[in-house]
């Protein structure tokens, strides 16, 4: 950006892209809270829900918005089959004749802005680690060097959430989940306006607005940033955190993992810490209160904790 854009005016028009986006898809406003969310701190979404929930739809809808190209975005179904040429390029084969191991990377998963892996729990031990290192690190590999990759936002959908032991760290990189559901039956007609709206304007390959960039979302992550990194360094406290919510945080992180609702990892914790400071502001209200620290409540770590955590979370917030 060739001026500083000034962060009223970023957040302001990251709300108009989320509200936006929340009139384009029926009863999914938490889905894009947590995609914008997750998109401005710089961390990874997982989408649960069967198929024909909407899950690529609105991560396409969200590139479209930010005015990305077809190049800009990578969108990959994984199977059990799936090569690692497959996500990150075939080899170079000249290079290969010179004795070098690289990938033409170019149009794949290491220089697209935006990322959507759908059914990443059916990735096999072959791309397993390349995954881990673009989730972990935002690498991958070329000749045995590191490379950073260009990815900004990276979604990834299931059907449901394995439980396998050689998933578990791939499933641990994912700190917040958020489950969708088909809307059918509560909002039949609404589905049809909006979903037939979307399907005849693809097809007529009708263009969007863009409602801001993903510069815009780069400029708040770093202002955020700094401002926590000022707190921490200074060993004072934080201002936008009361004392009395980080005691609440404390609790409610305790008690979850204490139960086995979600596992809460010292690096969960201080990733949430980050996840609910961002979410306060991104919501215009400054300091975190009792809304913000309902963001534990997309924290299950297996299927069948996902509506359980969110009534134990609403009730522990309850009692509070």
């Amino acid at each position: 950006m060739s001026e500083v854009l000034p962060i009223a005016e970023a957040r302001h028009q990251i709300r108009l892209l989320t509200r936006s986006l929340q009139r384009e898809f029926v009863a999914r406003e938490e889905a894009i809270e947590l995609l914008m969310l997750t998109a401005v701190a710089g961390e990874p979404l997982l989408l649960v829900g069967p198929p024909g929930t909407g899950k690529t739809a609105l991560v396409k809808a969200f590139a479209r918005r930010l005015g990305l190209g077809n190049a800009e975005m990578f969108d990959y179904l994984i199977t059990r089959f799936t090569e690692p040429g497959e996500l990150l390029g075939p080899i170079d084969i000249h290079a290969l004749k010179e004795g070098q191991y690289v990938r033409r990377v170019e149009g794949k998963l290491p220089t697209a802005k935006v990322a959507f892996i759908d059914e990443i729990f059916k990735a096999n031990s072959a791309i397993l680690n390349t995954l881990l290192s673009i989730l972990n690190e935002r690498v991958y590999y070329q000749d045995g060097q590191a490379v950073p990759v260009d990815t900004e936002v990276f979604v990834a959908a299931t059907n449901r959430i394995a439980d396998d032991v050689e998933l578990e760290a791939l499933r641990d990189r994912f700190l917040l989940k958020v489950q969708l559901q088909e809307v059918k039956r509560e909002h039949f007609d609404d589905l049809l306006r909006m979903g037939m709206i979307q399907d005849l304007e693809r097809r007529a390959n009708r263009g969007v607005a863009t409602t801001c960039s993903l510069d815009v979302f780069a400029r708040l992550r770093e202002h955020l940033d700094a401002d926590l990194l000022a707190c921490f360094e200074q060993d004072r406290d934080d201002p936008l955190f009361p004392s009395d919510m980080r005691r609440l945080f404390e609790r409610l992180v305790l008690s979850l993992d204490g139960e086995g609702y979600a596992r809460m990892s010292d690096r969960a914790v201080i990733k949430l810490y980050r996840l609910i400071r961002f979410h306060a502001f991104l919501m215009g209200r400054g300091e975190v209160q009792h809304e913000d620290l309902f963001l534990l409540s997309y924290t299950a770590g297996r299927q069948d904790h996902l509506e359980p955590l969110r009534q134990r979370v609403a009730t522990l917030l309850d009692l509070a």
